[in-house]
């Protein structure tokens, strides 16, 4: 660990990755994909003056680009206060944004859609064995699997928002808040899993929901 720091120190990180991967044991643990969102601008979406940053002092990172005349802005932060993930697309023009929104994960799930909210219900692998060992079915999604649950609410001002099977369509907006928040059924590490994941994810969400863009970032940047 001394070594790695002193690599770190010396921006050598290449190397202190390297040394860092001798320390782990032999079969670390494998974090996956909770699940996706997916914004399709559609096939003429042609962005030019593209930037992207990210504001260590705020925790925010933010991309601007032009599209068809008009700037757009995409804000993202994770706010632990109000346990949300929130993206802000935003246009100097009125009606500019037009998108389509799905949700998706790799694990055995089923999705349903409530007015402007995706739910998207799953379980995780109780089981995964390292791939040198050759077992027929690494992958195991038994009954004592962890459940979760993720949300995505849609906030459009202006335009509208439409439901078309499993998506989204945001039409005409000049701007548009998404609001992502999950959660599971882990319940320690020595314990069995609950059976249902918290329903704090109904709570967060609509807490988060009932506030403007600014108040979420004001109480992030203060924490």
């Amino acid at each position: 660990l001394p070594e790695v720091r002193q690599q770190l120190l010396e921006g050598r990180y290449a190397e202190a990755n390297d040394i860092a991967r001798q320390i782990q044991g032999p079969n670390a643990q494998a974090y996956q994909p909770l699940g996706n969102l997916y914004l399709d601008f559609g096939d003429e979406f042609s962005p030019t003056h593209y930037q992207r940053e990210l504001d260590l002092n705020r925790a925010v990172v933010t991309t601007r680009y032009t599209v068809k005349g008009a700037t757009i802005t995409r804000e993202i932060f994770s706010s632990f206060l109000d346990q949300v993930i929130v993206m802000r697309i935003s246009a100097d023009q009125a009606g500019a944004i037009h998108f389509k929104a799905h949700v998706d994960t790799p694990h055995p799930h089923a999705t349903t859609i409530e007015k402007t909210t995706f739910i998207l219900t799953g379980k995780v692998p109780s089981s995964c064995e390292p791939i040198n060992r050759n077992v027929a079915d690494p992958v195991i999604y038994g009954e004592d699997a962890i459940r979760f649950e993720y949300r995505v609410r849609v906030v459009a001002e202006g335009g509208t928002v439409s439901q078309h099977d499993q998506t989204l369509e945001v039409a005409s907006a000049t701007t548009v808040m998404l609001l992502i928040t999950a959660a599971t059924s882990f319940n320690g590490f020595d314990q069995p899993p609950e059976k249902d994941p918290s329903p704090q994810t109904i709570a967060d969400l609509e807490a988060a929901a009932s506030q403007p863009y600014a108040a979420l970032l004001e109480r992030h940047i203060a924490d």
